[in-house]
């Protein structure tokens, strides 16, 4: 059995219209089988139009292709996300945590203008550029550890770069935070912007 969906996210979404008890108490413990995981997947990614899919054998989707859930007014991720192929967008929202982003993203992934403080579960590897400026960080603990072009964090509260990835492939973008120094950052191939 797998532990998965969360019965009232699919009603905040409109996804579900009536919740009855006995059906969350057996989400809530995890007593879901594969079949109805599937079944509420598939109209999740129907109603964001996230196309080419699978459900991977951890119950995580990975997605050949782009998903695109910028500007919907999201409090959390409507899925658990495994592989994104090419670019994840869940800017402009109201997201305070990223559980169920990808955990591997092979173009940008992007959580601007949201409401995080950290970036824990952020994807570990991404094959473009990260941006998560315009939010409230506080630390960048749980950032990627490879960022594969720039990485952007600027207009947030950041007061150290501890936590920032190791590695930066291009650009690093830090202006706007109440940073006293550039201790904690790691190696950058491009520039570093702190004005």
């Amino acid at each position: 059995m797998l532990e998965y969906p969360d019965l009232l996210l699919l009603n905040q979404l409109g996804i579900v219209d009536d919740i009855q008890d006995d059906m969350y108490l057996g989400f809530s413990q995890g007593s879901i089988s594969h079949a109805e995981l599937l079944e509420w997947v598939t109209l999740i990614c129907d109603k964001y139009r996230i196309e080419k899919w699978t459900l991977n054998s951890e119950g995580l989707v990975d997605v050949d292709g782009s998903v695109d859930l910028e500007d919907r007014y999201l409090i959390r991720l409507p899925l658990r996300f495994g592989r994104v192929s090419v670019s994840f967008d869940c800017c402009y929202n109201k997201l305070t945590t990223l559980e169920g982003a990808p955990q591997w993203v092979g173009g940008d992934f992007d959580c601007t203008w949201n409401e995080l403080t950290s970036l824990k579960s952020a994807p570990q590897k991404v094959g473009g550029s990260f941006y998560c400026s315009s939010n409230q960080l506080i630390t960048l603990e749980g950032a990627p550890l490879e960022v594969g072009k720039s990485f952007s964090c600027f207009n947030n509260e950041l007061t150290t770069l501890e936590g920032s990835p190791k590695k930066v492939s291009k650009d690093f973008y830090c202006s706007s935070n109440n940073l006293t120094s550039l201790d904690g950052i790691g190696e950058v191939k491009g520039c570093i912007y702190n004005l």
